[in-house]
């Protein structure tokens, strides 16, 4: 049995950036915009659809921010010869609200001396960004900052930095210093060093995110954290892996290895088809059993979104095959509900097994819909392609938790073993 435990030091050398550090006051932190509200419940208790398509908004805006960005790709290889280094877990905070595992996040460190901030653990984009500057903290501000003047090795590039998401944004310019997560440190890590935060940051439980998918959709155009430590060989097998706990405290990402702790039976792969996110195929989704036809979809796997978006055709079947569902129109596009006494088994396949994964039902249903009777159904239909211009699906958290999830960098390749 695999125990988590804090890794020994490892120095990775990487080279650091060739320029000198730029002498500059940056600017204070900006925050725009009112608190954003975590409640997913309306006052009588119904679930609050508004949360749902303000999620919907940022997803989507997200997606489509890191496809822009996508550029040339080099494969990685498909075979992949190492030696042995490290291994270790990342205890991660599971943020839960209204019945709801809202996000997860830990620890990383920036700077010399090390700086500890918290980040959202994200395989939907490839950046690390962290605000800086904080003049005044304040409550319902996020409650950790970098503080670059402490740095003896930070480097300022003056270039701009900035990510939409939704409605708002963050902005600020790329910087460079040294980043470790839970000992395995990169002497030379680009990042986002942020002083604009729009309002879905400003109660944030994380200050920033950790970026875990594919260099090509950085808005840095730089290796990720984890990317930098495979390509260095600084990792015991090329892989990552989460846990991703249930209204409790438990949640794990466990790096160079997986942890047998928090699975069983065995780990199956799927290829992933485009090294932009963390994109694999689905065959489609799967009601009580039976495989929805005609309606496969590429696939993000993305831990750093709460619910599971698909294309709105492939959401209108999969409701369609649940005895007395139907959309809320009223409620806006995407949304459905279902007799919460039928207790579907909604589950997705993907290429390469043939398993259909399923999603525990404590976690698609939502919660009660305005009809009495009625549930709100956690696969959203939403409308948004990957870089190929497909119709791309994103797969959340709600998924997650049920299935242990293993990113290797060999193949690459997604696996998924039942959690436990």
């Amino acid at each position: 049995m695999f125990t988590p435990f804090l890794v020994s030091l490892l120095l990775v050398l990487l080279l650091p950036a060739s320029a000198s550090p730029v002498s500059r006051q940056p600017r204070p932190l900006q925050l725009r915009g009112p608190p954003r509200s975590y409640s997913c419940l309306r006052g009588d208790g119904t679930f609050d659809y508004s949360w749902a398509h303000s999620q919907s908004q940022i997803v989507k805006a997200k997606h489509q921010h890191t496809a822009s960005l996508a550029s040339t790709v080099d494969t990685l290889p498909n075979t992949l010869t190492v030696n042995r280094r490290s291994s270790g877990s990342v205890q991660l905070v599971d943020y839960i609200q209204d019945g709801l595992d809202l996000e997860y996040y830990g620890d990383v460190s920036i700077g010399t001396p090390p700086q500890q901030l918290t980040v959202d653990f994200d395989t939907g984009s490839a950046d690390l960004w962290v605000p800086t500057i904080c003049g005044n903290c304040q409550t319902g501000l996020p409650q950790s900052y970098f503080h670059a003047e402490k740095s003896s090795t930070y480097n300022q590039t003056m270039k701009p930095f900035e990510i939409t998401y939704g409605s708002g944004e963050v902005a600020g310019t790329i910087a460079q210093d040294t980043a470790a997560l839970y000992g395995l440190r990169v002497n030379s890590q680009t990042f986002g060093a942020v002083n604009v935060v729009s309002s879905q940051f400003t109660n944030d439980p994380a200050s920033g995110i950790i970026g875990l998918a594919f260099e090509s959709i950085a808005q840095t155009s730089a290796p990720p954290l984890i990317q930098q430590l495979y390509t260095a060989g600084a990792l015991d097998e090329p892989l990552f892996a989460f846990f991703l706990s249930r209204q409790a405290q438990g949640a794990v990402l466990t790096i160079g290895g997986t942890d047998a702790s928090h699975y069983t039976g065995d780990i199956t792969y799927t290829p992933v088809t485009t090294q932009t996110y963390w994109e694999v195929q689905s065959t489609g989704p799967v009601v009580n059993g039976e495989l929805i036809k005609d309606q496969e979809f590429k696939a993000a796997i993305d831990t750093g979104t709460t619910l599971i978006y698909i294309p709105t055709s492939a959401a209108t079947a999969l409701y369609n095959a649940i005895p007395g569902a139907k959309a809320d129109p009223d409620e806006g596009n995407g949304m459905y509900s279902y007799p919460c006494s039928s207790n579907p088994t909604v589950a997705f396949s993907f290429a390469g097994s043939s398993n259909a994964y399923a999603i525990d039902p404590r976690d698609f249903n939502l919660g009660p819909a305005s009809e009495s009777g009625m549930c709100v159904g956690g696969v959203i239909g939403m409308d948004v392609t990957d870089t190929n211009g497909e119709p791309l699906a994103i797969i959340g958290d709600e998924f997650l938790k049920s299935w242990y999830s293993v990113y290797n960098f060999d193949g690459p390749k997604v696996g998924f073993a039942k959690a436990k």
